[in-house]
């Protein structure tokens, strides 16, 4: 292991590197974490049966470090809040459109059959809401102890 001798004239240079080193180790261990945090949140969506064409899954972008700042995980489909915390009960219904084309493709159903069943579902929603997935939650949950054990494997070996 490199030694530095370090006295009062080098001191303050030495801390500087040492420290900067480390925010940089610590910065590229928020990104190997954000992106393992994309995968389970993907694998939580699968198992919560979220899936209907894929863009909420498509959604879950790694912003990388800028600054003092480290990386973000985040979604940003249109409807990311509504899956994350759900939906009120009562509150001015989901829009038509959505709800429509899913009705289309799951279902199957045309002319007639498909407004019924897309006015339906819609009043559903409206009176009784929906729950909350807390994808990005229990997400946010996992990568606090991955960041953790992340960093404190990379402090110890000194990368």
């Amino acid at each position: 292991m490199p030694t530095v001798q370090v006295d009062a004239r080098n001191l303050q240079r030495a801390l500087q590197d040492h420290f900067a080193t480390r925010r940089a180790s610590l910065m590229k261990a928020t990104e190997e974490v954000a992106h393992r945090g994309v995968a389970h949140a993907v694998g939580l969506t699968n198992a919560d049966g979220l899936v209907y064409l894929g863009a909420y899954k498509r959604g879950f972008k790694v912003v990388p470090p800028v600054g003092d700042r480290g990386a973000v995980l985040r979604n940003d489909t249109p409807y990311a809040a509504v899956t994350e915390w759900g939906r009120r009960p009562m509150r001015p219904g989901p829009p038509v459109a959505p709800i429509r084309e899913w009705v289309r493709l799951k279902l199957g159903l045309s002319g007639d059959e498909l407004e019924r069943a897309t006015f339906l579902i819609r009043r559903h929603i409206h009176i009784h809401g929906s729950r909350p997935h807390l994808i990005m939650h229990r997400t946010y949950l996992q990568m606090k102890g991955w960041f953790k054990a992340e960093a404190e494997r990379r402090l110890r070996a000194g990368i």
